[in-house]
């Protein structure tokens, strides 16, 4: 086949990059993470997976920790805002992302991104525990069970 599927799983707290043709060996359960798949007419093959040519794959993971260590505080801070905040940010940094991934890492009829997936746990919307009083007895009770005060 002269055209391959390349696809790469990307944590969103350090972007650590790993080669993923499929989740079955990802825990995707707890950390947001980014599936990533480009199409290329030239791979390697490391311990039987697909990845990008190795100077490709070079310049991938490099923007990918680039990307996430200039975005860091603003991830970690959309999952602890309320309201709808969590979600505001995303449609701009999955422009910006692509946008890094089309300057940076496409050839011209060579690699080109084919598409991003939001994988694991990505928070949308946060209620404000202490706007309520029904929320105030919760945030409470959790407290309670962290400090080991009650089970």
């Amino acid at each position: 086949m002269g055209i391959h599927l390349v696809s790469y799983v990307v944590d969103s707290w350090e972007g650590n990059v790993k080669m993923a043709s499929s989740l079955s060996s990802f825990d995707t359960n707890e950390l947001p993470f980014f599936w990533i798949h480009f199409i290329t007419r030239s791979v390697d093959l490391v311990n039987d997976e697909r990845q990008l040519a190795e100077q490709n794959h070079q310049k991938f993971v490099q923007v990918m920790r680039q990307f996430m260590v200039t975005r860091e505080k603003e991830i970690e801070a959309g999952f602890y805002s309320k309201g709808n905040k969590p979600a505001e940010y995303l449609p701009r940094m999955l422009k910006e992302l692509t946008d890094a991934i089309k300057a940076e890492v496409e050839v011209p009829n060579q690699i080109e991104l084919d598409s991003i997936d939001l994988i694991g746990m990505w928070t949308l919307f946060n209620a404000d525990e202490k706007a309520t009083k029904l929320g105030r007895e919760y945030n409470a009770e959790v407290n309670a069970y962290i400090d080991g005060t009650k089970f």
